[in-house]
């Protein structure tokens, strides 16, 4: 819960940091380092699901979270139309952050998906 409860807060906190950027408050250096915490912590969410044989949806969240994480890194410079798929996948990473702290603080997912069956 407490790994969960963290991805959700940065992912959060990744937007107001992308603002920061985007408007001239500072530079994206805050959000890029995010991005790599938010990394490290969807693959700590994978492995604790593994190790903790916590079963099949909670790996898939965190695997799914670890690949939306990368392939944000990948595009948060290429700029042009793969460039605009960024922020897209950031919404995906907080709604699926969102969904794995919910399921982890109640034990039932707030959305019935093929990941939680």
């Amino acid at each position: 819960m407490i790994l969960a409860g963290l991805a959700l807060a940065l992912a959060t906190l990744q937007f107001f940091l992308a603002g920061v950027g985007a408007f001239g408050a500072g530079s994206y250096e805050a959000h890029r380092v995010g991005g790599q915490v938010a990394q490290a912590l969807a693959l700590l969410l994978l492995i604790a699901g593994a190790a903790g044989r916590l079963g099949r949806p909670a790996i898939i969240f965190g695997g799914g979270l670890l690949v939306i994480s990368v392939v944000m890194g990948l595009l948060a410079n290429a700029g042009d139309w793969a460039g605009a798929v960024h922020p897209l996948l950031a919404i995906a990473f907080w709604f699926g952050a969102f969904q794995a702290f919910s399921w982890a603080r109640t034990g039932a997912p707030l959305v019935d998906s093929p990941a939680t069956q």
